[in-house]
């Protein structure tokens, strides 16, 4: 080696092993020739170019290194010089021998651990931008493709809880819950690959049909056992009737090939048919969600309405709703006045009312000043405006709270009742027998649908255009 030279020099693996750059095949070549006739090794040792020498040292990047580096380091010395970005040789036409052995000595760590770690962070920086953005559009994508799933779901879940904060007593939060559910189980079927969760659902409709009607029929036979024969009684089998009428009626009336108007009133029992049963397990479901949502316990009153006399004394399923008027006002601190609310029928000895009464003081110990009896009531909505009234007399209109008491089956339609004449109550539910529940909803529902009767209109009204076919085929 030359005076001035370190004793070792940097081999081609070693360099490229600081970020993975190969010396051998550069993304650039030097332009001058010299150095490269240099780092071959030239036997003569002749001038790389007039009037320089071999020995004539490089400014690379504001160092100096020296231009002759032989034969075994020709790699490592072509992949210095280009990976600074330029060669120049020097004005001064410096020889190595008047380079100090420290400085050089000095500057070997710098290109060793400061150029290849600068070109190292950039790359990875710009790698590090690149998979940000891939990722970014990726998950951009899934996003509205989730979006797109699940929009439906989305809609009608904005419509139920903005409905919902501002009145929950409304028969349409039932008909925007059942469609969030529907829609969310859709979209989840096809997010997660579940296609069975679609075909259970339609699987569902044959086989769920055939076990309700079943069950009606069952309910029907033990509801008249135990609480004898009436027409009340007797719903859950005609709506059974109903239920296999209109899944048989139809395709008979095809296969027989009835008249064309007899067919249009088939399809205009089809159309009710479908929303009675949309409607009813909407009204079903939200029912039961209302039952189990929080209430408050701060009541200034406590309203329990009438359901009928044994003789003097109240029916089970009447005691069931004045025990839960007294588990409530217990739990308010007995600070609440209860509100007995029912007339006097046809074939009762006493009003309802003073049964009631009789019942919560001389059974339950209520104080006779806690109960207030309102006996001129015969309907739900009767209970509540003459209640309401008896509330406005002592408090002033709107303000105070209550709390309005009935049967679990009964809680939203009189929940709904109170929100058409401004009362400011809740619906509280007390149980029911089970055997007896299908029973009471179903009354339940006729008296909601024909509170609601409009939609029937509607769909008589696009039903009209079929009918006027069929006429004009006669």
């Amino acid at each position: 080696m030359r005076e001035g030279f370190p004793q070792r020099g940097y081999a081609a693996d070693e360099i490229s092993e600081f970020d993975g750059f190969s010396p051998s095949g550069g993304a650039f070549d030097c332009a001058d020739n010299s150095v490269r006739n240099a780092a071959e090794g030239d036997a003569s040792n002749r001038p790389v170019s007039p009037g320089v020498s071999c020995e004539t040292p490089v400014r690379l990047g504001g160092g100096v290194a020296p231009r002759a580096v032989y034969g075994s380091h020709q790699r490592a010395a072509r992949w210095l010089v280009c990976c600074w970005g330029g060669v120049r040789e020097d004005s001064r036409l410096t020889r190595d021998s008047e380079l100090p052995a420290p400085e050089y000595s000095a500057l070997v760590p710098s290109l060793r651990s400061r150029a290849p770690r600068e070109r190292r962070g950039r790359r990875l920086a710009f790698r590090g931008i690149l998979s940000a953005s891939i990722g970014s559009r990726e998950s951009a994508r899934m996003i509205f493709q989730l979006a797109l799933i699940y929009f439906p779901a989305l809609v009608f879940g904005f419509l139920f809880v903005k409905n919902y904060r501002k009145e929950p007593r409304q028969f349409r939060n039932a008909l925007y819950f059942l469609l969030l559910c529907l829609f969310a189980l859709y979209g989840l079927s096809i997010q997660f690959e579940l296609p069975w969760l679609v075909l259970i659902g339609l699987a569902a409709i044959p086989f769920g049909t055939v076990a309700l009607v079943v069950f009606l029929l069952a309910n029907t036979f033990v509801v008249v056992k135990r609480e004898g024969l009436s027409l009340s009684h007797l719903l859950p089998g005609l709506l059974a009737l109903c239920i296999v009428m209109a899944c048989v009626g139809g395709p008979v009336l095809l296969f027989v090939q009835a008249p064309p108007i007899v067919l249009a009133l088939a399809l205009l029992v089809l159309m009710e048919g479908s929303y009675v049963a949309f409607t009813f397990a909407a009204l079903l479901l939200y029912s039961w969600l209302y039952r189990r949502l929080p209430k408050r316990r701060d009541y200034d009153y406590i309203v329990v309405h009438g359901a009928g006399l044994s003789g003097t004394k109240p029916t089970p399923l009447l005691a069931a709703r004045l025990d839960k008027a007294v588990e409530l006002w217990e739990a308010d601190h007995r600070r609440a006045v209860i509100i007995a609310s029912g007339g006097q029928g046809a074939d009762e000895e006493v009003s309802e009312a003073e049964a009631m009464r009789t019942y919560l003081v001389e059974e339950r110990g209520v104080p006779a000043d806690a109960v207030i009896e309102e006996n001129r009531s015969t309907t739900t909505m009767e209970n509540l405006r003459n209640s309401k009234a008896i509330m406005d007399a002592r408090s002033g209109a709107g303000a105070y709270r209550a709390a309005v008491v009935t049967s679990d089956y009964h809680v939203f339609r009189t929940a709904e009742y109170a929100h058409k004449i401004g009362l400011a109550a809740d619906g509280v539910g007390s149980r029911t027998a089970r055997y007896f529940w299908p029973t009471a909803f179903i009354r339940e529902y006729v008296a909601v649908s024909n509170a609601h009767r409009w939609p029937f209109v509607v769909i008589f009204v696009f039903w009209l255009p079929f009918a006027a076919i069929a006429l004009f085929q006669l």
